[in-house]
This record gives C-alpha cells, structure tokens and sequence, in this order.
C-alpha cells in the first residue's frame, strides 16, 4: 500500500513538474482553442468597400476643397464629401488582413519599443495599404520603428506618449498619406471605415484595457488597431503591446470605457477620439 502511494506522488509530481515547466506553451494553446473563430482576412485593396449613393452623383472641380453634389429632382444639394461615409447594409463581420507587428519586434522591451505602440500601430496600418499580409517582416518593423521614433524626436522633441493629432501629423508629414482624420470615439463611425477597407487606430488608456497579457497593468497610455469586428458586436484588433496581441478581441464596452487621448498625468480626461489613416491618392 506504502508503494502504491509513493508511485502515485511519484506521478503527480513528475506531471506538475512538467505542467509547470510547459506552463507558457500550455497556456498559449489553452487560450488559441478558446478564442473565438473570426471571418476570414481581406487583404487591401480587395477589401476596400465602395460608396452605395441612393442618388447620382457628380465630382466637380472647383477652387474649394472636395465636394461631393447630389443631384436631386431640381436642384443641386452641396455638402462635404465625407470619405468615412459607407451607404447601405453594413456587412455583419469583418476582418482586414492587417500585418501584425508588437512594438518589440526582436522582443527588447526596453527602449524606444516600450513606448513604440504608437509608432508599432502605424506601421500595421501602413503596412496593410503597401500589401502586406499575415505577420509584418521583424526586422523591417523594427527598422520602422526606429525612423519614426527619430522623425518625431527632431520634429517634436520626444516620441513618447504622442497625441492623436501628433500621430496624424507625422503619418502625414513622414509618411505622406493625404488625408488623416481623426475623430470622436464612435462605433458606428468605425464600422463604416472597416467596411470600406480603412482600419482604425485608437488612443487609449492601457490600464482601462484590462488586458491580462499586460505587464504590472498595462501602461498609461497605449495605441492599437481595430481591424475588423464579430457579429456580436465585439472588436478584432491587433495590439502592439503583446507578443500575443494579433486578432486580439476586445468587447464594446472595454473598448469605449479606454479610449482616450493623452493627457499628461491623467490619461482617463483626454477625449475619446480615433484616428483613420486613408489610403494614398493613386
């Protein structure tokens, strides 16, 4: 009886030993068999969705900036085209084949990458309009990394804990995209850009994220992409700030009550804004 129940310690022991020893990997594979299926990725331009206008429209050339004319039974309606506008049903799921890229693509977390979401965020999105698909090339991401975190310490002084409208500028003035519209946190806005092809970057309070793969929390301040979102309603994103953050699923509310701008030292007062990179003009 004695030798029975020192085999069977003896066993419990040798299988704790190795489930402690593999805790990493089993949890990895835990946690890909419970995450939710999601549709299949649309790489750009094929997923770039199109304007349905429920009247004609016509493009005229004028000294102003882009309007867009719709000609009704006798007169002609003007009103800013808005490039974030998709008429008609939205689709029920979507899923943009957005490289993924953490913002420790050698897995150095020491700096500039522990303050390279921003930086790591953009060049996803920058990525998906050039075609890339799956996982960003490592050691290209890190090369863009760097350059950006060298283009904002010239132009701004810093690189870290930029604002939305400071991303926006160097995505502009760097990268040269045309158009980058940043606007108030609004979901339905969100779903019209992941419908015509446009992912999202959000500004947020990386503590209010309350993801579990977060070092001490998370950080104050963070960014990610939002790439595309399920039937139920819950966001697929990338988030830089993980080794496991790729087609990461965020809820509605977790999303909603995060999103913020920077603000120095009290992150949660900033505004709920998002960022919307445009494709380049061909």
């Amino acid at each position: 009886m004695k030798r029975f129940a020192t085999i069977v310690v003896l066993i419990v022991l040798v299988l704790g030993g190795g489930a402690y020893a593999y805790r990493a990997p089993l949890r990895d594979w835990w946690e890909i068999r419970n995450r939710p299926s999601i549709p299949s990725a649309r790489a750009f331009p094929d997923a770039a969705g199109q304007r349905r206008p429920s009247e004609p429209e016509v493009i005229i050339d004028t000294p102003m900036a882009s309007q867009t004319y719709r000609i009704t039974e006798s007169k002609v309606d003007v009103r800013p085209a808005d490039p974030l506008a998709f008429e008609g049903k939205l689709p029920d799921e979507i899923n943009l084949d957005v490289p993924f890229l953490s913002q420790a693509p050698l897995q150095d977390w020491n700096y500039p990458y522990q303050e390279a979401c921003e930086e790591a965020s953009v060049s996803m999105v920058d990525g998906y309009y050039q075609g890339m698909r799956g996982k960003y090339d490592v050691n290209k991401g890190k090369t863009m990394i760097d350059n950006l975190v060298a283009y904002q310490k010239k132009v701004f002084g810093y690189y870290e804990d930029t604002t939305a409208a400071e991303v926006a500028q160097f995505v502009k003035d760097y990268l040269g995209y045309d158009r980058v519209e940043v606007r108030p946190y609004d979901e339905s806005v969100i779903k019209q850009s992941l419908a015509l092809g446009y992912p999202v970057i959000l500004p947020a309070s990386g503590r209010e994220l309350k993801n579990p793969n977060f070092r001490n929390g998370g950080p104050p301040y963070h960014m990610l992409v939002i790439k595309g979102y399920l039937k139920d309603g819950r966001w697929i994103t990338h988030d830089p700030g993980t080794r496991k953050g790729a087609d990461y699923i965020y809820t509605k509310a977790t999303l909603a009550d995060a999103a913020h701008d920077y603000v120095a030292g009290n992150v949660t007062s900033g505004k709920k804004l998002m960022i919307v990179v445009l494709p380049k003009s061909r």
